[in-house]
């Protein structure tokens, strides 16, 4: 564990081979260190061992926060499954992994969001909106302006402010109309994304 501990903060990504076959020690401390340390390097080479290891209930958080910090595209989906999971502190994990997709704005991540505003989780739709707003692409006005009418007010409130941010004039009639949402706080969260286009 110590081990693992000292590669992750050396950051040299030729301890990721090693720190790769720590994610299936029978220690799980170790595993979850290895997790971890594979984060704090950030080569992309680890991103297929962690997805695999968000399927050890033990190491589940430490490896969605690892795939979160690596940034590859490939871990969108299986972090979006991971929003479904019952654990909250491992859906948090996985919701903090998105939002680090949405800082570094990669268009690859946007068709696995798109695809998560349909999930049958509030949770996990209303996420996907939020991360969409961060990656700021057009390419999702469209499924965004659908969630508009989502069953749960969170969602709209998400989409409406993620329309927001991305600033496509496509996005202007959809938000009018959800100046009339039962919901105030999702009519305020219009208002505060029309305010952005003008």
């Amino acid at each position: 564990e110590a081990a693992a501990n000292s590669l992750g903060w050396i950051g040299d990504a030729a301890a990721t081979p090693t720190l790769v076959h720590a994610l299936s020690d029978p220690n799980i401390s170790v595993r979850k260190a290895a997790a971890v340390a594979l984060g704090r390097i950030g080569d992309a080479a680890a991103v297929p061992a962690l997805i695999e290891a968000l399927a050890d209930s033990a190491v589940r958080h430490d490896a969605a926060w690892a795939l979160g910090k690596i940034g590859d595209a490939e871990a969108v989906p299986p972090l979006i499954q991971a929003l479904s999971i019952s654990d909250s502190y491992v859906r948090t994990a996985a919701t903090e992994a998105l939002g680090e997709f949405g800082a570094i704005g990669d268009a690859a991540s946007v068709p696995a969001l798109v695809k998560a505003l349909s999930a049958t989780s509030s949770y996990a739709r209303k996420v996907a909106a939020e991360v969409l707003g961060k990656i700021r692409r057009t390419a999702a006005v469209p499924a965004l302006l659908q969630a508009l009418s989502d069953s749960d007010s969170g969602v709209r409130k998400a989409a409406a402010l993620a329309l927001g941010e991305i600033g496509d004039a496509a996005a202007v009639p959809g938000l009018l109309q959800t100046l009339s949402d039962s919901d105030s706080s999702v009519r305020w969260a219009a208002v505060l994304a029309l305010d952005k286009q003008i």
